[in-house]
């Protein structure tokens, strides 16, 4: 049997071992890092995604709107209760709305 023994009088071997400990806590917390990193990512494009859809729905609204307006403007100018301007105006003002028009009714389908 053969063995060998070193004294460690200058701590070496245990400098060594504690190194090689904070290497391995170091890339614990840069993996935790990098954890941290992604949530705030993801829960950043959750909320993007959330708003988009509530302007999505908001200009789809509007467009509805729009239309009923149009559709009132022209009612009321066959009744000869406002002039044609009345109806142009509207026709303008749906075609000025992001969804306006026939659009916005096939992007709610």
């Amino acid at each position: 049997m053969d063995a060998t023994w070193e004294i460690d009088v200058f701590g070496r071997v245990r400098r060594t071992i504690e190194a090689a400990g904070a290497g391995y806590q170091a890339s614990i917390e840069d993996y935790r890092d990098v954890l941290v990193t992604l949530y705030a990512e993801v829960a950043l494009a959750y909320t993007d995604v959330r708003a988009m859809q509530q302007r999505i729905a908001f200009t789809r609204d509007n467009a509805k709107l729009q239309s009923k307006s149009l559709a009132i403007a022209k009612d009321r100018f066959e009744s000869g209760i406002v002039s044609r301007l009345d109806v142009v105006q509207a026709q303008a003002n749906l075609a000025a709305t992001p969804a306006g028009g026939d659009r916005g009714d096939r992007a709610g389908r």
